[in-house]
């Protein structure tokens, strides 16, 4: 393990006490123990998962160094080198992890490009049915505004039919009204027609007299 007795200065002419070696025993048979424990506890462990015991065995060597009539910095050393190296496997680790394989970054660049495939086709499907409203749009836009040309007609041609309209039921009413003034007129005798068509003769030859006088004078 490395673990070395401190050479203590002793006054002259003093004994040792006798239990002092018992305690330098048992104390570096405990020490032992406790880097037999690091050691499993660091060999069971996968190299992946090391540094989750990090804080552990530094609170084990704390425990260690409180024995200060050992010298466990060889100890001390070794660990903080290996867990400098055990930091720097998970850091490698940590950045190999965001890399993807060659062969795996190849799919994933044919799956985008298939994808891109994919959207760029669906994007075509909705332009060309963007494209066919609009063209539907500007048809029944066109049809609309002949619509609204060919209202104004009707409207202008309903009005002079309203109109015709009208004088055809005045007309219609005014003779009904004739009809209506003779049916309610009672017949005239035939001679009297006679007379009357007479008279009507006899004022057409009057008027003709009428003139040849005026132009006598």
């Amino acid at each position: 393990m490395g673990l070395k007795r401190k050479q203590l200065p002793r006054p002259p002419v003093v004994s040792v006490f006798e239990g002092e070696s018992f305690l330098f025993n048992h104390q570096k048979e405990f020490l032992q123990r406790l880097w037999s424990y690091l050691l499993v506890k660091v060999s069971n462990i996968s190299v992946d998962f090391l540094s989750s015991i990090e804080d552990d065995v530094y609170l084990i060597l704390e425990s260690m160094k409180s024995f200060h009539k050992f010298d466990i910095t060889k100890v001390e050393e070794s660990l903080n080198i290996f867990f400098v190296k055990v930091r720097a496997y998970d850091e490698a680790r940590s950045l190999s992890s965001q890399k993807l394989s060659r062969s795996l970054h190849e799919q994933h660049i044919k799956e985008a490009k298939d994808w891109l495939q994919d959207v760029k086709a669906k994007a075509s499907e909705e332009a060309s049915k963007v494209q066919s409203t609009m063209e539907e749009l500007e048809h029944i836009e066109k049809e609309i505004v002949a619509l609204k040309g060919r209202r104004t007609s009707l409207c202008a041609a309903l009005k002079g039919q309203k109109q015709l309209n009208h004088d055809a039921q005045v007309k219609v009413q005014e003779v009904e009204k004739d009809i209506a003034a003779l049916e309610n007129t009672v017949p005239l005798d035939d001679a009297i027609v006679d007379d009357l068509t007479t008279s009507k003769a006899n004022l057409e030859v009057f008027k003709e007299d009428l003139k040849t006088i005026l132009y006598e004078k």
